[in-house]
């Protein structure tokens, strides 16, 4: 899946922060990360990102507004069957992950962009060794 979404009724949608509204969506399987089969000693983790930016979210009259920032960030990829976590840095916050067992995928979801800053992929092997890769697409709006 391209983005995230809330099946509503028989149909796939997404919410508008801006308008405050769901839209309908059509998910794709674009921005894949790559194969396990290009991992290399080099390369143990093959990442993408999607970035959407939004409005500034309102609140109506007599609705909650929730305290997330307009937008989305989406970091997802695989890693070779050798990688025990996956820890991502931003200038936001430090998030480590176990990849899944059967395809050793992960996904972090973030609430808004990155308008500055950068971040790092730290590959954690089994036997204590690491890998680091910085993440220099994370100052995209």
């Amino acid at each position: 899946m391209t983005q995230a979404a809330r099946i509503v009724g028989d149909r796939s949608r997404t919410p508008d922060l801006a308008l405050g509204t769901l839209r309908e969506i059509r998910p794709g399987t674009s921005n894949c990360p790559g194969s396990r089969g290009s991992l290399t000693p080099a390369r143990p983790v093959a990442l993408s990102g999607e970035f959407a930016g939004g409005g500034p979210a309102r609140a109506g009259p007599q609705r909650i507004a929730r305290r997330t920032l307009p937008g989305r960030t989406v970091l997802s990829g695989v890693a070779r069957d050798d990688v025990a976590r996956v820890t991502i840095a931003t200038p936001r916050d430090v998030r480590t992950l176990i990849p899944s067992s059967g395809a050793h995928a992960f996904v972090v979801v973030y609430d808004g962009t990155f308008p500055t800053g950068e971040g790092t992929l730290t590959a954690a092997f089994e036997d204590g060794s690491t890998a680091v890769e910085l993440l220099p697409f994370l100052g995209m709006p």
